[in-house]
C-alpha cells in the first residue's frame, strides 16, 4: 500500500487528466469564495438542507459578522451546493 503514495507523479499523468476532466467556466455573477473552514460550509448546507434560513438567521446561528455570511453562503453557490 505504501509504495502507491511513493509513485512520482511525471507530466504524461497530468496531460492524462487534463484530456478526461471538462473544464467550466468561472461564474460571473458570483464572486470567487471567501470562506476559510469547509467544515463550517458542509455544516451550513446541512442546516439549509432543513430548514430555509434568511441571511439574518444563518448570522445569529453562527454568532458572526453578516460579511461572513456572505462569504459562506457564496461559497456555497458557487461550489453548485446551495
Amino acid at each position: 500500500m505504501e509504495e502507491l503514495f511513493n509513485e512520482e507523479i511525471q507530466i504524461i499523468d497530468i496531460n492524462l487528466l487534463l484530456t478526461k476532466i471538462k473544464i467550466i467556466p468561472e461564474p460571473q455573477e458570483i464572486p470567487f469564495p471567501q470562506a476559510d473552514r469547509f467544515d463550517r460550509l458542509i455544516d451550513l448546507i446541512s442546516l439549509l438542507l432543513e430548514n430555509d434560513l434568511t441571511p439574518n438567521e444563518i448570522t445569529e446561528n453562527y454568532q458572526f459578522y453578516q460579511i461572513k455570511t456572505n462569504y459562506y453562503t457564496s461559497a456555497g453557490i458557487y461550489l453548485g451546493l446551495i
